[in-house]
C-alpha cells in the first residue's frame, strides 16, 4: 500500500495526498461505483485530515478504508 500511495500521493515528494489524489487512487483501483462514490472519498477524507491541514499522510490515510469498504461490499 505504501508503494502505491506513493505513486499517487502528489505532495511532498509523495509522502502527502489530497483528496483529488485519494479519488484518483479509488477510480484507477475501480472500487468508485454506484455503491461508493467520490463523495464518500471526500467524506472520509475529511475525517482523517488534521482540522486545518491540506493534506494526508499515509499513516492517517489508512484509517477510513474500514467505512470506505463497508460501501463496496
Amino acid at each position: 500500500m505504501d508503494a502505491a500511495f506513493k505513486k499517487f500521493a502528489s505532495k511532498a515528494n509523495g509522502v502527502e495526498a489530497t483528496s483529488m489524489d485519494i479519488n484518483k487512487w479509488a477510480k484507477d483501483a475501480g472500487v468508485l461505483g454506484k455503491n461508493l462514490t467520490s463523495n464518500h472519498i471526500d467524506i472520509a477524507y475529511s475525517k482523517v485530515k488534521a482540522k486545518g491541514a491540506k493534506y494526508v499522510q499515509l499513516s492517517i490515510s489508512i484509517l477510513p478504508t474500514d467505512s470506505v469498504a463497508d460501501k463496496v461490499r
